[in-house]
């Protein structure tokens, strides 16, 4: 460890952390952990300058609640875990400055719903984290790298990486556009993540460009970013914290992963390439390794900085007449992108569309079917011919396996008809669970003029299907006819 190192011992992880507070033999407690982190931030971070905010209040009424959640069995990875957040995103109650003066006294009315979900799994925020001025920058100053106070931090998540690597907490939540979290996760000596976009929500962050932001974990151990994901990647809210986790496993564990290695990754120095060659040979071990490549993938990093510096410029317009309160970097940032001509911002966003929207064989769209009015079960598809019915052919089959026709169903039980907006009756069509519907409904027939194969109803006889070509007797059919029918005590179906 270089000059000015803070000298921290090696932490747990997340699952080591959550394992030694359910142990039975002299368990830890999260408001006992809760103090020790906020005592080194105290101690050390007045050298790393690592935190914005810092809220030790909030910490520790999150560090009881997640003490009687434990003791009352709770078996969320995160109870209790103590963790800080990037100063972009957005907590009730605290300041999100985004590292500049324009936000000094910005204190937010909401909570980002990333920061949400991990308040429900029982996190313990310790406080903001310093970022670039609104992450437009690799540098995150005056935070300095813990490793050597003259080295760089990175950015724009410098705040949190320098927190982890100095051991003021046990994880960290960053944004990356352009490498926010991976840069700064590369410098201090920990693990980053970069999610897909639209995994974990940006709603409730300040954006660099709207269009190309993520949230992501960073942490100690990789073990770590999976828990943060399974999480923060919670597609609903019934699903289990370590869901997404545990399917992961569960698929490496079988083999049954498709894993892409770009082909081309472009130069890098020797100990890079062989810590690439190392990563391809585990992730091999998992499953399949798949050789990827993308095309014009050393253009894109100015096509990324093209789309991003005209997404920042047009965010940045609310704020143009306290441009003098801006950094000097990032106030020349902005005007270099007010620059960038209209042809140029448009070649930019076509080749990223011709990258990330590549044509991908799949499986054909099929429509949903309705369900059949004869029965409670939802349609199944098949290939059978004896179920018609469809959303799109506006067709029930009297042949269809779902309606009941055994001599105990219940013959005065009616369903709505599908082409009308009223309850069906026996004067108006005979529509119903023990009967099968009949063909000589005039709504029917108004809403198919054009006979065709799928809207052909299932003929009494295959001459008179060859003959009429489609509902027999749908074009004589009409109320008048239906009541006369209805009264002479017969169905359309047994005239036929």
């Amino acid at each position: 460890m270089g000059a000015g190192a803070t000298n921290a011992q090696p932490l747990l992880s997340v699952g080591d952390l959550a394992a030694a507070y359910r142990r039975r033999c002299r368990p830890l407690s999260p408001v006992e952990v809760t103090e020790v982190f906020l005592e080194r931030i105290e101690r050390f971070d007045e050298r790393i300058r690592s935190m914005v905010t810092v809220t030790p209040d909030l910490a520790r009424r999150h560090a009881r609640t997640a003490a009687g959640r434990i003791a009352g069995g709770d078996p969320s990875p995160l109870l209790g875990i103590p963790l800080v957040v990037k100063d972009l995103i957005d907590v009730r109650g605290v300041r999100t400055t985004a590292g500049s003066a324009v936000l000094r006294d910005n204190v937010a009315t909401s909570s980002a719903p990333a920061w949400q979900r991990l308040a429900r799994a029982g996190a313990v925020l310790l406080g903001k984290a310093n970022t670039h001025e609104f992450a437009y920058g690799g540098i995150t100053e005056p935070t300095v790298n813990p490793w050597h106070t003259n080295h760089l931090v990175g950015g724009s998540s410098g705040g949190p990486g320098a927190a982890l690597a100095a051991g003021l907490a046990l994880m960290g939540i960053g944004t990356d556009t352009a490498g926010s979290i991976r840069i700064p996760a590369n410098l201090c000596g920990v693990a980053g993540l970069k999610p897909t976009r639209r995994t974990v929500s940006t709603r409730g962050v300040i954006p660099l460009a709207p269009s190309l932001d993520v949230v992501g974990p960073m942490g100690h151990h990789p073990r770590d970013l999976a828990l943060a994901m399974g999480v923060l990647a919670q597609r609903w809210a019934s699903d289990a914290p370590d869901a997404l986790h545990r399917a992961a496993a569960k698929r490496a564990a079988a083999g049954a992963l498709r894993i892409g290695v770009l082909a081309d990754p472009g130069r890098m120095t020797p100990g890079v390439q062989a810590a690439f060659e190392r990563t391809v040979a585990t992730a091999a071990t998992f499953g399949a390794t798949i050789e990827v490549r993308v095309p014009h993938v050393a253009q894109s990093v100015w096509t990324n900085f093209t789309i991003l510096g005209v997404e920042a410029v047009l965010y940045h317009e609310r704020w143009r007449d306290q441009r003098e309160l801006y950094t000097p970097y990032v106030r020349e940032r902005l005007a270099d992108a007010e620059s960038t001509s209209a042809v140029a911002y448009v070649e930019r966003a076509a080749g990223r569309l011709a990258v990330s929207h590549r044509p991908r064989p799949g499986p054909r769209r099929i429509r949903r079917a309705r369900s059949c009015p004869g029965s409670r079960t939802p349609p199944r598809r098949s290939a059978s011919p004896r179920w018609t019915w469809a959303a799109a052919s506006r067709i029930a089959t009297p042949r269809c396996a779902a309606t009941p026709r055994s001599p105990t169903s219940p013959a005065t039980r009616r369903w709505r008809c599908p082409w009308a907006s009223k309850q069906a009756s026996p004067l108006a069509c005979n529509w119903s669970a023990a009967a099968a519907p009949t063909p000589n409904c005039w709504r029917w027939a108004r809403s198919s003029p054009t006979p065709s194969p799928r809207r052909r109803w299932p003929p009494t006889s295959r001459s008179d299907s060859a003959q009429r070509g489609g509902p027999p007797r749908a074009a004589t059919t009409g109320p008048a006819t239906l009541r006369a029918r209805a009264s002479s005590g017969g169905s359309a179906r047994r005239q036929a």
